[in-house]
């Protein structure tokens, strides 16, 4: 064996190792595009009072948010944002992922929207396409548009 076959093998091995631990098999790719953000929002839980949570991204999907209070997966929520100051939206949410807590004690989330009205739907994703939101111009377009594929 020589030692260009010696070196490649384990290198090969790890690539291989790296393909299959990422495959589309074991990962879904994201159904809507994501916009990070910094809001802060109130989140509404069965029997409890308000809290308030930071979004750290939003999509017409879902949210990603961190906050003190412990959920736990498939917890329902309410989420109530102001994005702009003409969009103000509740959502109903599922929590779909929880993170660990990090050094100010506050966990990180992954929400689902749930039963979002049409009209909550398009505005979201106005907000979300819109270039001074800081959408991207090398993103994909919105699904309405007539550029999407």
């Amino acid at each position: 064996m020589s030692k260009s076959q010696s070196f490649a093998d384990p290198l090969l091995k790890l690539v291989r190792a790296v393909a299959s631990s990422t495959s589309s098999s074991t990962r879904q790719p994201r159904r809507a595009p994501r916009l990070p953000v910094k809001v802060t929002a109130q989140l509404h839980i069965a029997k409890q009072q308000p809290v308030s949570v930071m979004l750290k991204n939003i999509s017409v999907g879902g949210a990603s948010m961190t906050s003190h209070v412990r959920l736990r997966v498939n917890d329902r929520v309410t989420l109530k944002l102001q994005l702009a100051a003409d969009l103000r939206i509740e959502i109903f949410a599922r929590v779909v992922h929880t993170g660990a807590r990090n050094n100010d004690f506050k966990c990180q989330y992954g929400l689902k929207f749930v039963n979002m009205s049409q009209s909550d739907y398009e505005k979201l994703a106005n907000f979300i396409h819109d270039p001074k939101n800081g959408w991207q111009f090398d993103a994909p377009p919105p699904p309405w548009s007539p550029d999407a594929a």
